[in-house]
């Protein structure tokens, strides 16, 4: 198992570089991550996840993260941090872990994940709101796949999801 220099912690999404395809994990602490898998029934072939991207589904799933990673390159990619705040690692966590053994659609384009970990990690937009989401006349950007719209800044750090909408 080969990683950049980057140690994981928990909350941390993790960027897997499979041979011919990018994978995503959330890493929940004691060397594990939550990440998609093919759906039960479809046996996974060296680190190849062909099945789910031909049936459109797959299953939540806990393992190690050398297990997850198949010898392949990992690292830490919280790549919306400088944009987005993230959800509280309990809070990341305890929903990752809500999910295991579930079956997710799967598409290439949109409910990929990417997708899944992203929404962990920031929540959707969607979210209820909480004590620590916007005042009035706090400014915020609006985060959704490839619109970004800046409508202004959260204390000190851009927030994404916590809009109600």
């Amino acid at each position: 198992m080969a990683s950049f220099s980057e140690e994981p912690r928990p909350g941390d999404i993790i960027d897997i570089f499979h041979i011919g395809y990018k994978d995503w994990a959330i890493y929940v602490g004691d060397g594990n991550v939550i990440h998609l898998t093919p759906p039960r029934g479809f046996p996974r072939i060296g680190s190849s996840n062909m099945f789910i991207f031909l049936t459109g589904r797959a299953q939540v799933t806990e393992e190690p993260l050398g297990s997850a990673a198949w010898g392949c390159l990992y690292r830490v990619n919280n790549y919306l941090d400088d944009k987005c705040r993230p959800r509280p690692v309990d809070d990341i966590i305890s929903s990752a872990r809500e999910m295991i053994h579930s079956e997710k659609t799967y598409t290439v384009l949109s409910d990929n994940s990417k997708t899944f970990v992203t929404d962990l990690r920031y929540g959707r937009p969607r979210r209820e709101l909480s004590r620590e989401d916007p005042m009035p006349g706090d400014l915020m950007e609006i985060c959704r796949g490839l619109y970004e719209r800046t409508l202004g800044h959260l204390r000190g750090r851009r927030s994404c999801g916590p809009l109600g909408l």
